[in-house]
């Protein structure tokens, strides 16, 4: 049986040198001796914290959000609610139940979001209920849709009353909830800003 000593290779001309001599026999330069086990380990553990801190700081820390809703990207998962109603506000004028909303999210603006997401395209429309009582609204479409009511406040976007992101079928939404006689606003939204499909929005009462 044949034994080969252990070679490396050179840094310079990466001829093969036996780990017997510190001189490559090729160039005749010195060759930078393997690192020993414990040496290798804690450097590729200082490489891997650096590579971390490095991802963490591109992507943030992980079980974390990344807030790249204006880039058109990923949800960023729940925050604080955002809105702006000086944006075109469709009314509802039918108050026969139930009533089917067409509309499509190409036609919508970025500016409003709910606690439980949506920072695609969104669509808001104003709605009387005919009378007190219980109501489901729920919207089908090929996007991911998100969907939540808030109330009529003067001068500013009022209070969520509901947010639901796939309570529907698929990645539909679906908010029951017990309304009176003030005017809501219902604002059909997408989960990011890829979702530009048509939509419609159903209301009716339970």
């Amino acid at each position: 049986m044949r034994y080969h000593a252990a070679m490396r290779r050179c840094q310079f001309c990466k001829g093969l040198v036996p780990s017997s001599c510190s001189a490559c026999p090729h160039c005749d330069r010195l060759v930078i001796a393997p690192a020993s086990g414990a040496a290798r380990l804690a450097r590729n553990g200082a490489l891997a914290g650096t590579a971390a801190m490095t991802l963490m700081a591109c992507y943030g820390a992980p079980g974390g959000y990344v807030d790249d809703a204006t880039e058109g990207g990923l949800d960023s998962g729940p925050r604080e609610e955002e809105c702006d109603m000086e944006e075109s506000v469709s009314v509802v004028e039918d108050d026969m139940l139930p009533i089917t909303i067409d509309g499509t999210f190409a036609d919508g603006d970025a500016t409003n979001y709910g606690t439980c997401g949506g920072s695609g395209v969104d669509l808001v429309y104003q709605w009387v209920p005919p009378v007190a009582g219980t109501y489901r609204f729920e919207v089908t479409s090929a996007a991911d849709t998100v969907l939540y009511l808030r109330t009529m406040g003067v001068g500013s976007c009022g209070d969520e009353l509901a947010c639901d992101d796939d309570g529907g079928t698929d990645f539909n939404s679906r908010l029951t909830v017990d309304l009176g006689l003030d005017p809501i606003y219902i604002v059909v939204d997408s989960y990011n800003g890829d979702q530009l499909a048509p939509f419609s929005l159903t209301i009716q009462a339970q």
